[in-house]
């Protein structure tokens, strides 16, 4: 859920393509139609992990069994239900891994959900918004010959940040049309 920006250089344990072709003995057109996706892509190059790798042929061997037994089980009488069964439920451990994954990354700290983020972020706005309040006030303290035109003057600008800084919201769906990748 983290849109995070390309990195500049691989991490270790990335392999490219051309790498992970021929690491696992297979053609770049067979390995482009396990549709893998990169970790990463830096220049002209796309990263993978094996353990991306090894879950995408696993998730497929265990499609291609159950797709097997079903055609077993249709030839021996029609379970169309068994078939159905079976592929919701991995669906449903593929969803749990999923889940399982972002709890994961929201304990070491790379993901957070996004109720943190506005509560973080109307902290931050209130503490700019009684920190502009104060501006008026501290002008005229250091300022005592300053004529009180000008000093609502600066209270009429403090007021127009204090106004913009309430209307800063968080919109996910404006940030991904601006930039679909996280980049």
């Amino acid at each position: 859920m983290s849109a995070k920006p390309s990195p500049k250089r691989p991490e270790p344990g990335w392999l490219t393509k051309q790498q992970m072709v021929a690491s696992c003995g297979v053609t770049p057109t067979a390995f482009d139609k396990w549709n893998v996706e990169p970790v990463a892509r830096i220049g002209r190059y796309a990263y993978f992990r094996v353990s991306d790798v090894l879950s995408n042929r696993l998730a497929r061997q265990a499609m291609n069994a159950a797709t097997e037994a079903g055609k077993k089980a249709a030839d021996a009488s029609p379970m169309p239900l068994v078939i159905e069964a079976e592929r919701e439920k991995l669906l449903l451990t593929r969803e749990q891994r999923i889940g399982q994954e972002l709890k994961n990354a929201q304990t070491r700290r790379e993901l957070a959900p996004v109720g943190v983020i506005e509560w973080t972020l109307s902290r931050i706005g209130g503490q700019i918004a009684a920190h502009l309040e104060s501006i008026p006030l501290n002008v005229k303290k250091r300022n005592p010959g300053l004529p009180a035109r000008a000093i609502e003057d600066v209270k009429r600008e403090v007021v127009k940040a204090q106004n913009m800084a309430a209307r800063v919201t968080v919109d996910l769906d404006e940030y991904y049309e601006r930039d679909p990748e996280g980049d």
